[in-house]
């Protein structure tokens, strides 16, 4: 059927909701055109702010926002500094399915390795969003 298609592309394009839960207690900022909402059963996946807006205080409090590739990239560094050393952000797409993300140096010394962090996964969103994660956990955020 179109509207699960529609779904799932949507969803490729937005964190899962595992990583919304974990984005959310770490402070990312909770807004997005796409969310999750507990309705007391399970989690359902909505799209769309105005639906947000139409929600009650209570139904808002079960809200977790799922935010796309594009709005958690808008929250990275574009390179962080570590030890004197700089360091870049890195995407790419390996094997045509898994985006990996990184922040590299084109400048190793000859003990130092050329990347900082690598991670993959299937989707940009949910790479981006470990990262911020990482960086977060590591104190690498500003």
């Amino acid at each position: 059927d179109r509207r699960a298609k529609n779904q799932i592309t949507v969803n490729m394009k937005t964190v899962s909701l595992k990583l919304a839960i974990k984005l959310k207690e770490a402070g990312f900022p909770q807004k997005s055109e796409f969310y999750y909402i507990d309705d007391g059963y399970k989690y359902k996946y909505q799209l769309n702010v105005t639906g947000f807006a139409a929600l009650s205080k209570e139904m808002r409090d079960r809200v977790v926002f799922a935010p796309t590739a594009e709005e958690i990239l808008d929250e990275l560094p574009d390179s962080i500094e570590k030890v004197g050393h700089f360091y870049n952000l890195v995407i790419v797409k390996i094997q045509g399915s898994i985006f990996g993300m990184g922040y590299e140096t084109d400048f190793p010394d000859r003990d130092e390795n050329k990347a900082l962090i690598k991670l993959g996964t299937r989707t940009l969103a949910e790479a981006a969003g470990k990262m911020y994660l990482y960086l977060q956990k590591e104190g690498l955020l500003k």
